[in-house]
């Protein structure tokens, strides 16, 4: 597996072989960002979910021609709120958050409910997460800041309820539909 090109949802990604941990361990990343570490058996070890050995990852998806990443993410809300965002096919930001006034993401279904404010419909999208800042928990950010920053989304890490995902934009939120 090292040295040869590989592809992951369809996007080129970087493997590189890192030294400074176990023996026969590489990085790989897609857009610039880390996923994780392919070990020596070709086991993929990721931020994003379990290993997921031969196969791509499904919540990566093809990028658009600008090479931005797209993630297939969740996000519940409340009947009512879903009802309009169905209907429109727009969701809008929200007031605040750990990452400011953001239109807040997760990975899985069980995320998305254990981070919700309001309950009551599952929502999947495709998010356009462009050139994504990563910061810990315990990072404050803004929307301004972002935009100063050259960022398009932020990737939260460290929550105890998973992976959170921020975008700012709602033409950044595309594909809208009932899970």
């Amino acid at each position: 597996m090292f040295g040869h090109p590989l592809v992951l949802g369809g996007l080129p990604v970087i493997v590189r072989e890192d030294r400074s941990g176990p023996p026969r361990v590489s990085t790989v990343s897609v857009g610039g960002i880390c996923l994780g570490a392919i070990l020596q058996d070709g086991t993929f070890l990721g931020s994003l979910a379990a290993p997921f050995p031969g196969a791509a990852h499904p919540l990566l998806v093809r990028a658009p021609r600008d090479h931005s990443l797209n993630l297939e993410l969740y996000h519940e809300t409340s009947e009512e709120a879903a009802e309009r965002i169905l209907s429109s096919q727009r969701m809008l930001r929200g007031q605040g958050g750990l990452a400011g006034g953001g239109i807040y993401f997760a990975e899985s279904p069980a995320e998305a409910r254990r981070k919700a404010n309001q309950r009551g419909a599952m929502l999947k999208a495709t998010v356009r997460v462009g050139r994504m800042k990563v910061v810990q928990r315990q990072g404050s950010t803004t929307f301004t800041q972002l935009v100063s920053e050259g960022y398009d989304s932020v990737k939260i890490l460290g929550r105890d309820s998973g992976t959170e995902y921020v975008v700012y934009n709602c033409a950044q939120v595309t594909n809208i539909r009932r899970v």
